[in-house]
């Protein structure tokens, strides 16, 4: 619900791939209402905490050889240590591909 606050369109403004024009019709609010909402938006806004921050060096550069979907990261802990896995999103189709170690990937990659 936080979009009917944020967008430009109730004072007048259409937003269009990025660049802003005037509408043709009758703004329901005001700028100044509308830049008002917008600082005290900011003022109580409370940023999300991040508690581990997890550093995935291959994510954004991998697809699926199988079905073409992105690939995504995870951590598992288990047997007393912290694993990274990675896997096709299966997004778009049926994949049977599993998941792969982190250090299996490096290892495909070195050779």
């Amino acid at each position: 619900m936080e979009w009917i606050f944020t967008n430009p369109l109730y004072y007048g403004v259409i937003k269009r791939n990025g660049e802003y024009y005037d509408g043709k019709f009758e703004p329901l609010i005001t700028k100044e209402l509308f830049d008002a909402v917008q600082k005290r938006l900011k003022e109580r806004s409370q940023p999300r905490e991040v508690k581990h921050p997890h550093a995935f060096g291959f994510l954004g550069l991998l697809m699926c050889g199988e079905c073409g979907c992105a690939i995504t990261a995870q951590v598992a802990k288990g047997n007393g240590g912290i694993y990274r896995y990675y896997r096709c999103t299966k997004g778009r189709v049926k994949c049977s591909q599993s998941y792969l170690r982190e250090d299996l990937m490096k290892s495909q990659f070195v050779s």
